[in-house]
């Protein structure tokens, strides 16, 4: 189902599982269910970490609910990994342009489309030098090492490497009003590549998923949404540095957004 550009942003893409004995021996439902005990005992020595039992990827490793794994929490704490909580947390490290000019937010036609893809191209090459890890929201929780595919993107296996309790934007609501829900973030890696990412990159522009990208030497985060891309530079002087060599796709708006 695509969800139309007047509704609300799904931040989820459709996630499949991926069978038994799948590619790169992820694991599945069963597996990672029947673990979670396995390393129960390894809460008071590794939750400080943000890790419980074994190294990412691998079958021996399980988080529990809300715990983020060392490869994040060293990074950004207890900070989900969703781009506008990322701009909150981190504003004095964010920065954002615009995929079009006069901050046009959705491309029409082909040549809008490969211009936006230009410029994310030229910001994420110089964001992500090194490989990256991919990381994707699903608003339901889900088993940790659990392996599915996106809809659309069946040679992209994801695997399920937190559970969250999100507690909501009270903006417009009481702040005694319940709005949390439930989130499962599950990543795969890769090298930045545009022809890979191309298919992804357009199905985030028109609203229809959301996906963001982690250097994992540097940490930095391109997080791309309908209408441009947000980034969570490695310090505030490197911000500073990304916005003068793309000061020419930088926002109007005062806030930067």
């Amino acid at each position: 189902m695509r969800t139309t550009r007047s509704s609300r942003a799904r931040v989820h893409p459709s996630l499949r599982p991926v069978a038994r004995g799948s590619a790169r021996g992820h694991v599945t439902h069963r597996c990672a269910r029947d673990h979670i005990g396995a390393v129960a005992t390894d809460v008071g020595r590794e939750a400080g970490s943000g890790r419980l039992g074994g190294v990412p990827g691998s079958p021996r490793a399980c988080y529990l609910p809300g715990v983020f794994p060392t490869w994040w929490a060293e990074r950004f704490g207890e900070i989900a990994p969703l781009g506008h909580r990322l701009r909150t947390a981190f504003r004095d490290r964010w920065l954002r342009i615009h995929s079009l000019p006069d901050s046009k937010r959705y491309p029409e036609g082909e040549q809008e489309q490969e211009l936006l893809l230009l410029r994310q191209d030229a910001l994420a090459r110089e964001v992500l030098k090194s490989d990256c890890r991919l990381i994707a929201p699903v608003f339901e929780a889900s088993h940790i090492g659990a392996s599915a595919a996106l809809d659309g993107f069946p040679e992209r296996p994801f695997e399920c490497f937190a559970t969250y309790r999100d507690p909501g934007d009270h903006d417009d609501f009481d702040e005694n009003v319940d709005l949390s829900f439930d989130l499962s973030f599950w990543f795969t890696d890769s090298a930045w590549d545009l022809a890979s990412e191309r298919r992804l990159l357009l199905a985030i522009a028109e609203d229809e998923l959301r996906i963001l990208w982690m250097d994992t030497a540097s940490g930095e985060v391109f997080a791309p949404y309908d209408g441009g891309v947000d980034v969570i530079a490695s310090s505030t002087a490197r911000r500073e540095l990304l916005k003068s060599k793309f000061s020419a796709w930088l926002s109007a708006h005062p806030a930067g957004l």
